[in-house]
């Protein structure tokens, strides 16, 4: 054997240690032999010179989708770098971050505390591109660093305008102007009406309108009424300039020579997404408004006949089964696009007969679905191992196009909940640890191919057995534990491996292995008031810490809300009683999580993660109902309300007028929430058990049917006390409801507001 090739690139001497591992002679030893003419029991030191000074790598831990067309609403944006060490290096691993830009108009930016890049204002308007540079230098030896660079692009978003006739008759027209700047930049918009004579297809000669489309270009009124004059048919158009940009949107008027030929108005309420290019797993929610008779108020949908196509035929029920009515009764549209074949130019559009005079109108959406990206062989190795302990890696080998658009996410999905959990996403190669399954011994790994163009996707999968590390004593457990946590403390705030060894996977592989003890259940609750108490305690302070950590100014990401949600969850539904955790921690951090989705507006959950926080407020309500204290029900109960208010707002960002009611019924708690118009609420009945209903009687005469309202019942089981804290019957402003009592106990909250899409 000759090892003297061996060396390290820091320069440092070795030693080398000689033991013999197997042998079909279980006597032989290594007394005797000698090794370079010394003793076995020698350790043999050897300095290597000429050696090369090792180099780190540097890298950007976002990934590339989410570095392209940033947004004003999207600011403040943390640009995170991670640092990968050769396995050989000097023993301090300390470094100097130079981060500089080196193209790019001006923005506003800073380092922050972890040496990250804080895109803090973007001060140009336009569409633009910035290049950054940042180099990380050894605080040892300074020719030991590295540097990357990362580009990013801004995009100013468009001006919304919406223009449509809110009330027709014979001898005026009300136009009702909805426009907004998304930006929300403080210059100065010009508005600018203009008219088109559809007959002799000339600009309008008549002065009154002229005249009145002066006024209202000068007020910039939201309401424009325009009489009618001697001009029979008319395109009446709106254009708002401001800075770089400007919209322009206009509508058809016609004056009946009689009240009954007014034919139906059909206008825009939304749309979303609002591009028109759309992925193959997303919805299009289409929201019209129709009038009969030229007025809100006359508007009976009794006398509707409504019909919906794609492409000039009809839509099949499979496209609209997250719908909780028929098309033929509704003027909204949730339509799955994922049968749609890609770039294929698409036309909905709906048609609206009024039967009283058979007069129809009819309006037209366009879009298309993007082409996803090519698929291609990727490989996950070993096919099995154990959990936190196998190193398992990802390769996607030649995947990678010539653009080089394509981005690589990896990670597995939590067989209990479907949530996808990405781990890495810094090229074609990567190596990771996975956590325990909670069913069985399969876990799914996916590798999802992004191309970074255009957002599309395709999803590589691949089961891999994960068997339980092996322990024969909670003892065990306790070492393995603490080994897994000191290898967390000892990866950097960015690193992605930290999401591997947080609570969350820890906590489900303790319960795996927990289980494999087979103690009785006497024993499990000494275990728990011993050693897994102070598990999980632990566990939580190091999750409340790494909040702590981010960058104050850093909206809470989708991404970690998954990661958190995972452990929380997992942590809750393992413990037996209000005493196996501390508590009061897991409901705070709990809190906090949501409040910080909440306020921040662009946030959107994700598949899955909703029925993890939902098993995690029934546990946190099971835990509860165990204490032996009442006055802990009556402590904790206000927060827990607030927290199931807050949250079940957050969800219902993902649903849109028409959608199936979200509902959840669980054990310990059930939730009905649904969306709606006022002219559908009138008629709407909840039920939210087998026995107890709520009927909507009236609402305000000034509340517009345009307007989205938001309705949520919350049922719970008493022994908290809530019923001191809830009103079971309410009467807030335009609303009211009827509420038929059981012998069962049940506390509802009501709540309406006005709700955005």
């Amino acid at each position: 054997m000759d090892a003297s090739g061996s060396y390290c690139e820091d320069m440092k001497p070795l030693k080398f240690l000689f033991s013999i591992e197997s042998s079909p002679d279980p006597k032989l030893t290594l007394d005797g032999i000698t090794f370079n003419n010394l003793n076995s029991s020698v350790q043999v030191k050897s300095n290597i010179t000429g050696s090369t000074i090792p180099s780190p790598t540097i890298s950007i831990l976002n990934n590339k989708l989410a570095l392209l067309n940033i947004k004003k609403s999207e600011i403040p944006l943390v640009i995170k770098k991670v640092i990968e060490l050769p396995s050989c290096y000097f023993e301090n691993k300390e470094f100097y971050y130079i981060w500089k830009k080196t193209s790019g108009p001006d923005i506003g930016y800073k380092i922050d505390f972890n040496n990250d890049l804080l895109i803090t204002d973007i001060s140009t308007d336009g569409n633009q591109v910035y290049t950054f540079s940042v180099t990380a230098i050894s605080k040892v030896n300074s020719e030991s660093n590295s540097t990357t660079f990362v580009s990013i692009s801004t995009k100013t978003q468009d001006l919304q305008l919406n223009i449509f006739i809110s009330s027709l008759t014979t001898t005026e027209a009300k136009i009702t102007i909805e426009y907004f700047d998304p930006d929300k930049v403080a210059s100065m918009d010009v508005w600018s009406w203009s008219c088109l004579d559809r007959v002799v297809n000339q600009p309008c000669q008549d002065s009154v309108i002229v005249t009145q489309l002066i006024e209202c270009s000068t007020s910039k009124s939201t309401l424009c009424i325009v009489q009618k004059t001697t001009l029979s048919k008319i395109t009446l158009t709106l254009s708002v300039h401001k800075g770089n940009r400007s919209v322009t949107e206009s509508i058809d008027l016609e004056f009946p020579n009689i009240k009954s030929e007014i034919p139906p108005i059909i206008s825009l309420i939304s749309v979303y997404p609002k591009r028109v290019k759309l992925l193959k797993d997303e919805t299009l929610s289409l929201q019209l408004s129709v009038i009969l008779g030229g007025e809100e108020k006359y508007t009976n949908t009794d006398y509707m006949i409504r019909e919906w196509t794609i492409n000039g035929e009809k839509i099949s029920k499979a496209m609209t089964s997250k719908m909780h009515i028929d098309l033929l009764e509704s003027s909204s549209l949730i339509l799955s696009v994922s049968e749609l074949n890609e770039e294929v130019d698409y036309v909905v559009s709906l048609k609206v007969t009024d039967t009283r005079n058979n007069l129809s109108s009819k309006y037209s959406h366009k879009f298309k679905v993007v082409k996803s990206p090519k698929s291609c062989d990727c490989f996950v190795n070993p096919s099995s191992g154990y959990a936190l302990e196998t190193s398992f890696s990802f390769s996607c080998p030649g995947c990678q196009n010539v653009e080089k658009s394509i981005d690589f996410v990896f990670g597995f999905i939590d067989d209990k909940s479907g949530v996808k959990l990405p781990l890495y996403n810094l090229g074609e190669k990567f190596s990771t640890y996975f956590p325990s399954s909670y069913y069985g011994k399969e876990l799914t790994a996916f590798v999802d191919i992004v191309d970074v163009d255009t957002g599309a996707y395709v999803e590589y999968v691949k089961s891999v057995e994960i068997k339980a590390p092996i322990v024969t004593s909670t003892e065990q457990i306790k070492a393995k534990v603490e080994t897994w946590q000191n290898y967390a403390s000892s990866l950097s705030i960015n690193d992605n491996a930290k999401s591997v060894f947080n609570s969350a996977t820890i906590s489900r592989t303790i319960e795996i292995m927990i289980s494999k003890l087979n103690l009785k259940r006497s024993e499990i609750w000494l275990l728990e008031s011993d050693i897994i108490y102070s598990l999980r305690e632990n566990i939580i302070d190091s999750m409340i810490l790494a909040l702590k950590q981010r960058n104050s100014l850093e909206p809470l990401s989708e991404t970690h809300f998954r990661v958190f949600a995972f452990g929380l969850e997992s942590i809750s539904v393992n413990s037996l009683t209000f005493y196996s955790l501390p508590f009061e921690k897991l409901l705070n951090l709990t809190e906090k999580l949501i409040s910080m989705a909440h306020q921040n507006d662009n946030f959107i959950l994700t598949k899955g993660v909703d029925y993890l926080c939902n098993n995690l407020f029934n546990n946190i309500i099971r835990l509860l109902k165990t204490t032996t204290k009442g006055g802990n029900s009556r402590k904790y109960n206000n927060q827990i309300v607030n927290v199931l208010k807050k949250f079940n707002s957050i969800v219902l960002r993902n649903y849109f007028v028409g959608q199936k009611d979200y509902i959840v019924e669980l054990s310990y708690f059930s939730v009905s929430s649904m969306l709606s118009y006022k002219n559908q609420q009138l008629k709407k009945t909840i039920t939210y058990d087998k026995n107890n209903t709520l009927a909507f009687d009236n609402f305000g005469v000034d509340i517009s049917n345009r307007v989205v309202l938001a309705t949520s019942v919350f049922s719970t089981e008493d022994f908290m006390g809530i019923s001191d804290v809830l009103n079971k019957t309410s009467s807030i402003q335009f609303f009211s409801f009827k509420y038929q009592r059981t012998g069962k106990v049940n506390n509802l909250q009501i709540t309406i507001k006005n709700y955005f899409n």
